[in-house]
């Protein structure tokens, strides 16, 4: 007996032996057991289906494909199982890298470079026509003209708000009166300093006055506009209704203009 536990001990050569502890064999064998249990219970688990079927928005039994938020599907094979993940319509910082712009998405849908990708065609059509039909009552609802989906900044919004996802929160009465409307004159301001001003300095400008009576306020209104090869742009209005008839006074004008147009050119030099 003692040449055995001497041949034993010899053969554990390992330093770590000194600070391990023999547990028996009755205590591996019921930490296999154990073990077995637990992963008998995951099994009996893994073969559970998740499925959210209680969303739908359109009482078509199609929609479930579109409307899931998360679904557990388990696959067999050779005595394998397999849990999968889906999420459809929740986004994470990592689409901010591959969301392409609104505008870029509404330039390759003119050129027929991209066509919207769809699961069910069907569906997608009903949720489409209520899209729409929600945006038309907007429209009816405070007045705009017909002609407004002809602008490319409408495809360019709804693209916008269909990358947000779902539960996008609008842009209240005070954001877009305050904060929106100033980022947008500065964006505007700065587009006419990169692009017009230097077409002005390049290539020479022509300035335009558009004088018209206010039959509400009885008013005499002179708006005046740079013309250039890239477009015309408004500069600004001036009541003119004291000095319509004043020749002197509209020289003035005019030559006050005509050296604000000056200096914004060189301020672009």
């Amino acid at each position: 007996m003692t040449s055995e536990n001497q041949s034993s001990t010899s053969s554990k050569q390992d330093i770590a032996w000194k600070y391990c502890i023999d547990m028996g064999k009755a205590h591996v064998r019921e930490e296999i057991r154990e073990y077995m249990e637990k992963k008998c219970q995951n099994k009996k688990e893994a073969e559970v289906v998740y499925d959210f079927d209680d969303v739908d928005n359109f009482g078509d039994d199609e929609d479930d494909e579109v409307v899931e938020v998360g679904i557990c599907v388990r696959k067999s094979g050779n005595n394998t199982s397999k849990v999968s993940n889906k999420q459809k319509g929740i986004k994470g910082p990592i689409d901010m890298f591959f969301t392409p712009p609104p505008e870029q998405v509404m330039k390759s849908r003119k050129d027929g470079k991209m066509k919207q990708p769809s699961i069910n065609e069907a569906c997608k059509k009903q949720i489409r026509e209520k899209a729409c039909m929600e945006l038309s009552n907007w429209f009816f609802d405070v007045g705009l003209a017909f002609d407004a989906p002809n602008y490319d900044s409408f495809t360019i919004a709804t693209e916008a708000v269909a990358q947000c996802g779902t539960c996008f929160k609008p842009p209240t009465y005070q954001e877009i009166r305050v904060p929106f409307l100033i980022k947008e004159v500065k964006a505007t301001d700065e587009m006419v300093k990169q692009v017009h001003h230097e077409q002005w300095a390049k290539y020479g400008c022509s300035i335009m006055s558009d004088g018209w009576r206010d039959s509400v306020a009885y008013k005499g209104i002179i708006n005046f506009l740079v013309n250039s090869p890239k477009g015309s742009i408004f500069i600004k209005s001036i009541d003119a209704s004291d000095i319509v008839k004043n020749v002197e006074q509209l020289f003035i004008i005019l030559d006050d203009m005509v050296e604000e147009v000056v200096r914004r050119m060189s301020l672009r030099w």
